[in-house]
Parts: C-alpha cells; structure tokens; sequence
C-alpha cells in the first residue's frame, strides 16, 4: 500500500519503482541460497530458473539509470516486468504439473501485483489476461498435483478481490491526495494569515497573506523561526490552548506601523507530532472603531470631557476604595438658559465649551472631570482634604475672573460650585455626592 500510495507522486515514482525491482532481485536470490544450504526443502524452481529473472529485473533496474527510454516510460516497464514474472512462473507450473507450492506461488503473486500496480484499464486488462493463462495452463495439464477446481476458484477469488481492493485503495488515496491539494491551496490563497508551527512556535511553513501582512519579502525569513519572538509577544503552550480560541496582540512588524492581530489556533493531530495552524486576522480597523465607540460612550462630545456614564462609574469605584479622603466638586454655569433664550444656543455652547477649558487648567492630573448634565460639571478629587477642595475652588474661582477680565460682555462666565469630602469609610460617596450638590445651590442662592 505504500508504494501506490507514492505511484501517486510523480517525483518519488521511479524510485519506488527500483526499489521493487531491487527487491525482487535480492528475493529470487536469497530464497535460491536458502534452498541450496538445505535450509529449506528442494528448492522447486532451480538454479537457472532464479538466476535467469533476476538478472532481467537487475538490466531494466540497471537500465533505468541509463537508458532514457525505460527512465521515461518507468511505469510501463515496470508491468511489462510484472509480466514477465507471471508468466514464468506460470511455465513452470506448467512443467511441474501445478504442485502445491507452484499453485501457491501464483495465488500470491497475483495479489502482489495488483497491490504494486496501479488499478487503471491496464490492470484490468493484467487480470483479465492471467485468468485466461491461468485457468487454460490449469485446465490443459493432465497429472495436475493440485485439485484443479479449487485452486481456480480460489484464484479467482484472490484476483478480483485484490483488484477491487487495489482499485478501492487507490481511490482512496487519490482522493486524500486531491484534498490534500486543496486544502495546500486552501492554505497558500487563503485572504487571512496563515502559518503552520510545532508546539514550541518553530514556522514550518507561512501563506503569501501572512508575509505580505508582515511586509516582509519571502517565505524564507519566516521559516524556523519561533512566531512569538517574531510577533515579540509573551509564549504560550500550544497544547493546552483549545481548537478556535482567539487572542488579540498589538504588533509591530516595522517601526513606521503599528496594528492589532486576531490569532486563532487550531490543532492539526499528526502521527509522529501535532502541527497548529495559527490563523491572523488584521483587526487593527476594528479596534480604532472600537476605541472610538468606547470613547463616545465616555466622553461627552461638546467638550471633550468624560460624560455622566463615566462619573457614575468612577463614583461607584471610588465609592469602595480605602484611599481617603476623596473630595467631591458639583459646578453649575449660572444663567445658562437666559443666555440661551436671549443670545442662542450657539453662545451658551461657547460659553459650555470655555467653562470646561477653564476647569481643565485649574485641575491636577490624578482628578476626574466631567460633564454631568447640560450646565452642570462634576469632579473627583482623590485624596483630597475638605481645605485642600476649598483651595481647588477658590482657585477655579480664580481662574473663572481671570477669564472674564479678558473676555467681552456676551462671553462672561459664572459658576457656582459646591464640595464636600469623604473621610470615613463607613460614609457612601453618594451621599457626599448629594450634599456637594446642595452646596453648589446653597453658594448659587447666596450669590444672587
């Protein structure tokens, strides 16, 4: 079976081919060796009649290598060999009368041959011809030394069932050849990256998408190499990972261009060892979209600032923290819907967008600033005292009149803020939230 198995592999045909015809020579010679150190019975066959096939399967083996004519037709050689050694041991079951062990012989060698030989027309033809030989050399001798009924018999039973099992094992193989084919193909056209590793990561082999999503030139700076120090991400064991399961890896294969990968792994189960198939996809467009979308989700989109969404979670967070005290700040733009009914909402959006200018100056790094409402900011101040709140106000107070020195009447800002601080623990962060936020209308009511 493996020799058909390699028939089907043009390049290792000939030589699967002399390596029968060299084993066919080394057994017609060792069986006669065996014979004459009487190892054996008497040898039935005799000196010349082994000496005399062997030496025509050594000229076409030797041939092979020299003459052109049987390099390029091989194959056809090859049966006429077959042939060749049908028929001579037919003649000789002839001349013996079809002992037992010549009747033997040619059942075996049959199922030989269909094995070696490819089940085309010409195998059938093969096994239609030596049924004929066979059943009128059988029939024709008188003194048969075997029951001629049953040896026919059981030779027609081994001639087409070892041709039917040929012919089914050939198809077999052709068609794990054609898929194998295909899924090569599959794997070297495919539209997403692909290469083919063992677990330790060593490239075994990398499809065109992969080299050209790597900018790389050719296969060969890929090959033997480990594809996490190429990725230059963290290793990771291929065997325990399960067949489909994806990671995602921010990658540079060029110092002008960074882009996120999708890896997908799955395992290819192999006799000797398994091989993985790591599938890449480019997401890098998914990703900006994605940060994009995680942004508008946070930010508020006329300021820039975080947005209510966010400040709710940080509240929540920092709401279980042990890092006190956390100070809170609620500021309101005073008179924002005058401004709007009286100069549009054009001007109360400046105005918006100022305010929220200022508050950025005026904060530290580590507070969180965000617009909560249409005229209405809240902030985060992390481990902050009540004095240093107030201070932070004040300052934005400052900030707010310094603006104003510079600005023209119909831009003029005016806020109230309110604070409060969070130092025990056992005190939600919402309730601070809430007295911030009556601070801020106490201070909005005392101004007027």
């Amino acid at each position: 079976m493996k020799y058909l198995i390699n028939f089907l592999d043009k390049k290792s045909k000939i030589f699967y081919i002399r390596k029968i015809m060299l084993f066919t020579v080394f057994m017609y010679l060792i069986f006669g060796l065996l014979y004459k150190t009487s190892l054996l019975s008497e040898d039935p066959i005799g000196l010349y009649h082994r000496i005399f096939p062997a030496s025509v399967f050594l000229l076409f083996y030797l041939g092979s290598f020299i003459a052109n004519i049987i390099k390029d037709n091989i194959y056809k050689t090859f049966y006429f060999l077959i042939y060749f050694a049908n028929l001579h041991l037919l003649y000789l079951a002839y001349n013996n009368n079809m002992s037992i062990n010549f009747a033997f012989s040619i059942i075996i060698v049959i199922f030989i041959s269909n094995l070696l030989l490819k089940p085309q027309e010409q195998l059938k033809t093969f096994n239609i011809i030596m049924i004929v030989l066979v059943s009128i050399v059988t029939i024709y001798i008188t003194d048969s030394l075997t029951n001629k009924f049953v040896f026919l018999i059981i030779f027609y039973v081994i001639s087409i069932t070892s041709y039917i099992i040929s012919k089914l094992s050939y198809l077999s193989m052709k068609n794990i050849k054609e898929k194998k084919t295909y899924y090569e193909n599959l794997f070297k056209k495919s539209p997403i990256g692909l290469i083919r590793c063992n677990s330790n990561g060593s490239i075994l082999d990398i499809n065109q998408h992969m080299i050209e999503l790597t900018n790389k030139q050719n296969r060969d700076h890929f090959l033997g190499k480990n594809i996490f120090n190429i990725l230059g991400i963290e290793k990771i064991n291929l065997d325990e990972i399960n067949d489909h399961k994806s990671f995602e890896y921010e990658v540079d294969f060029s110092e002008e261009q960074k882009f996120w990968l999708e890896m997908t792994v799955e395992k290819i189960r192999e006799e000797e060892q398994n091989t993985y198939i790591l599938a890449f996809k480019d997401i890098s467009n998914n990703k900006k979209l994605e940060e994009n979308l995680t942004y508008l989700s946070f930010h508020d989109q006329m300021t820039g600032l975080y947005n209510y969404r966010y400040f709710k979670n940080e509240v929540e967070r920092f709401n279980k923290s042990r890092k006190l005290p956390i100070s809170i700040l609620i500021i309101d733009i005073d008179r924002l819907k005058t401004i709007n009914d009286s100069k549009g909402h054009i001007k109360g959006n400046e105005i918006i967008r100022n305010t929220a200018d200022i508050l950025q100056r005026a904060l530290r790094d580590e507070d969180i600033l965000a617009r909560v409402g249409g005229d209405e900011f809240g902030i985060i101040l992390p481990k902050t005292k009540e004095e240093t709140a107030e201070k932070i106000s004040k300052r934005i107070y400052d900030e707010i009149d310094s603006y104003n020195k510079q600005a023209n009447k119909n831009t003029v800002i005016s806020i109230s803020i309110g604070w409060a601080t969070k130092e025990k623990k056992s005190t939600s962060l919402y309730e601070i939230l809430e007295i911030a936020d009556q601070n801020m209308y106490e201070s909005k009511d005392s101004s007027r």
